[in-house]
Parts: structure tokens; sequence; C-alpha cells
């Protein structure tokens, strides 16, 4: 899942750079946003969340990667 503002802006590379490592590696991009990202990371609906540091996500429940700092 990713929110609206990364999907065009982060997603498309880090999707491409994921494949290029794993090619058997199928990804489909559920953009939504912020609240509805988080609830279908909590609910098991997607495996990954890509998102801006959201306190709902880091209370130590699900494993964390900073991609990118602004």
């Amino acid at each position: 899942a990713v929110s609206d503002t990364l999907s065009l802006s982060l997603f498309t590379s880090f999707a491409q750079s994921i494949i290029a490592y794993l090619e058997h590696v199928q990804i489909r991009q559920l953009v939504a946003n912020v609240d509805d990202s988080v609830d279908a990371l909590k609910n098991g609906l997607c495996d990954f969340l890509v998102a801006f540091d959201d306190f709902s996500v880091s209370n130590g429940l699900f494993s964390r990667l900073e991609l990118q700092t602004e």
C-alpha cells in the first residue's frame, strides 16, 4: 500500500529496483489515503506499506526500513 503522494514520487523507482534484484517478484500497488493504507497493513491486505513516518505503525508491531529522508 502506498499513499497518493508517494505513489507519484517514490514508488515507481522503488518497485523497479526491487524487480531488478528479484526477477520473479510480483508487485501490485494499492494507492489509498494514509488511514486506509495503514488499515490495509494492519488487516493483512498488503505485505508492505510505503509511507511517510506514521505514528500509527511506529508502535513496534511492524518491522521498519527507512528508504529516504527529507
